[in-house]
């Protein structure tokens, strides 16, 4: 191949590529503010569910326990008709002793349990 032939082929690719940036990021900035507002909005709800929220073992309800990851209306359940019967919890770590909660549960919840 020779020399300009391989130029041309360069400058065509390096021409490709830039263009290709440049339209992907002129794209980006002819968003609709409300699609940026909603993308705002959207981000915002996510952090705020992030936020750590407390669960007490001891008076959360059926609601306030399945948000904690790995616990859905089943094993909530099973937290409450294990408070009712039982007593109320002393540690978090008592929560082994409801049927359907391992320590993968209890790990994965940790900074959010309290009693």
């Amino acid at each position: 191949m020779n020399t300009s032939l391989k130029a041309l082929l360069a400058i065509t690719f390096t021409a490709a590529v830039s263009f290709a940036t440049h339209y992907s990021y002129a794209q980006s900035l002819t968003e609709t503010p409300q699609k940026q507002l909603t993308s705002s909005a959207a981000t915002q709800a996510k952090g705020a569910e992030h936020k750590i929220q407390v669960v007490s073992l001891n008076k959360s309800t059926l609601e306030q326990l399945t948000t904690l990851k790995g616990v859905g209306q089943k094993k909530a359940q099973a937290i409450i008709t294990y408070r009712k019967q039982t007593g109320k919890f002393k540690s978090v770590d008592d929560l082994l002793n409801v049927k359907g909660i391992g320590a993968k549960v209890i790990a994965d919840n940790k900074s959010r349990l309290k009693v």
